[in-house]
């Protein structure tokens, strides 16, 4: 493990224990576990001895009614249903392990634990080569030049405080305007966000709630 990824393992993995004591639980149901974050949280808890179950979309036959929805909001609501049933039998928590770039700009997921909400997409690839998110966001990075242009964008913005078009100066006009228009459409959601281990200034559920 490098030492980047091993300091933030050690923040969020007591946050993990604490959290396991707090609520009962005895293990977690991990959402989207094999995604690059799913699969280094994961890492993380079998490191320690965690009880980390991967959550599995349930096959099952769609009626013809869900043929107009996103095949991925599907299989994600049917990974969701499975992973309750999961964390029912097992007494576990259901987590998700969105990344902070997710949750500034794609919105906040339902669960009640998100641990790696503080930890930003670009530094989710610099310790797994790689990063995930919903395509449209993947397709910001890349027109803003890359995940670590955008996410230095937003650490100037709300970890600095710096003035928004300062902050985003170096950024094409439409990523800039699409980049604030994400955030502000959040603001709703991320009052509401489950439990988010702090490792910055401005983390999302403690002192980001705008």
């Amino acid at each position: 493990m490098i030492p980047l990824e091993s300091r933030i393992a050690s923040v969020v993995v007591g946050v993990v224990r604490q959290v396991l004591r707090d609520s009962g639980a005895t293990g977690v149901v991990v959402l989207e576990p094999d995604s690059p974050e799913g699969r280094m949280f994961r890492r993380w808890c079998v490191d320690i001895g965690l009880h980390a179950v991967a959550a599995e979309a349930t096959p099952v036959s769609l009626h013809s009614r869900a043929e107009p929805y996103d095949g991925r909001e599907v299989k994600a609501e049917l990974e969701r249903a499975g992973a309750r049933m999961a964390a029912a039998a097992h007494r576990a928590l259901v987590v998700h392990p969105a990344n902070r770039t997710v949750l500034l700009l794609s919105g906040v997921p339902p669960e009640p634990f998100l641990p790696l909400g503080d930890v930003p997409a670009s530094t989710v690839a610099a310790c797994t080569g790689d990063w995930s998110g919903p395509d449209d966001l993947i397709e910001l990075a890349d027109a803003a030049g890359g995940v670590e242009i955008l996410d230095s964008a937003l650490y100037r913005w709300l970890e600095r405080r710096e003035p928004f078009t300062d902050a985003v100066s170096g950024l094409p006009t439409a990523v800039a305007c699409s980049m604030r228009s994400r955030f502000e459409a959040g603001s709703f959601m991320r009052k509401r966000a489950g439990l988010v281990p702090k490792l910055g200034y401005r983390t999302i559920g403690h002192d980001l709630r705008t």
